[in-house]
């Protein structure tokens, strides 16, 4: 049995009782899937998130609902990025949340400019999908350090 199919188990309870764990220890698991769909597969998406999910994000005044909203932002990456990783660097859960530290690296299509981004997610879950997401990452810096400047509005 493979990972992702071992934490989609783990995460609706499906286990036997000799296999079950805490069910912070299966909500960990399903924030794992995040590393695969990053990764390599987005129809994980569809196992993590909750259709109706409110994913609460910096950086944007969109109302983003369910798992297409990610594998959207997620296809956007990949036409700008030629290659980039996630990885959870710190995952911690109590009750219905989890919250994790993580780490993006890409590379930028043409220039090949690397760009790293540190951020920190909150899953809210129900009945093992997550129903509501914030998400929050230091993109303001990483831009700077790729020569773009902040301009205040000017009067009117």
């Amino acid at each position: 049995m493979t990972w992702i199919a071992l934490a989609i188990l783990l995460s609706a309870g499906s286990l036997s009782a000799g296999e079950t764990m805490k069910k912070e220890e299966r909500l960990k698991a399903v924030a794992r899937l995040v590393e695969e769909m990053y990764n390599r597969d987005l129809s994980v998406a569809d196992d993590i998130f909750h259709p109706g999910c409110i994913h609460h994000v910096n950086g944007t005044t969109d109302e983003l609902k369910g798992p297409e909203a990610i594998r959207k932002s997620i296809r956007e990456m990949r036409q700008t990025f030629s290659r980039f990783h996630t990885t959870i660097d710190e995952l911690l859960a109590e009750g219905d949340l989890v919250a994790f530290r993580w780490t993006w690296v890409g590379t930028m299509k043409g220039p090949g400019t690397e760009s790293t981004l540190h951020g920190n997610t909150v899953f809210r879950f129900t009945d093992g999908k997550v129903i509501e997401e914030w998400a929050i990452d230091d993109r303001l810096r990483e831009m700077q350090r790729l020569g773009f400047t902040l301009t205040p509005p000017q009067p009117r």
